[in-house]
């Protein structure tokens, strides 16, 4: 049977499926998602959800609701949490002031080279056959021909929103994921 992981970028698909409800995303189980886009002939050998976590002193509330968020996820089975870092970017014209939000802007950092390399890594051990991606980043665009040329298959997975024109072009298939495609996933 063809072994699957599926590896999502946290990130970028909060934010598409954000824009996709129009500011109003559903709440939805990610290993749902991910079964339901390996389907039932296949065997889903792991889901890797790539995040970063701000300061709790940037914004309390908000982190201890991403920190439960990533807990919950965390206690799945077969599912692992990798979570990266936020860091602080000091806007233009602006004294940086790590007190004053208005000085600076969050910058993700880890998530895309942590996808990169497990996407590779375990390629080269040969831990699935197919790997599915979710995520429009393009940044990945070489590991993804890398995994392939390794003998992988690699599947895409957008919002309906989403471009991703490089992403579609590289990957073996992809799918777009409209708004019903999330109503059965809780």
């Amino acid at each position: 049977m063809e072994r699957v992981m599926v590896f999502i970028d946290g990130n970028n698909l909060n934010n598409a499926v954000y824009y996709l409800f129009d500011g109003n995303p559903p709440r939805f189980n990610i290993r749902k998602l991910a079964e339901k886009l390996c389907g039932s002939q296949r065997s889903l050998i792991k889901v890797f959800y790539y995040t970063a976590l701000a300061e709790r002193q940037d914004n309390p509330k908000a982190y201890d609701n991403h920190k439960r968020f990533i807990d919950a996820l965390s206690a799945m089975p077969r599912v692992e949490v990798v979570v990266g870092y936020l860091a602080k970017k000091q806007l233009p014209g602006k004294q940086l002031d790590p007190s004053d939000p208005s000085t600076y802007i969050h910058i993700e950092k880890q998530t895309d080279v942590n996808i990169a390399t497990d996407l590779l890594t375990k390629a080269f051990f040969n831990a699935y056959d197919t790997a599915i991606l979710i995520s429009a980043d393009s940044d990945y665009s070489t590991a993804v021909k890398t995994v392939k040329r390794l003998g992988k298959v690699v599947e895409i997975a957008i919002t309906k929103n989403q471009k991703a024109a490089r992403m579609k072009y590289l990957a073996d298939s992809y799918v777009e994921m409209s708004k019903e495609f999330f109503f059965d996933l809780n």
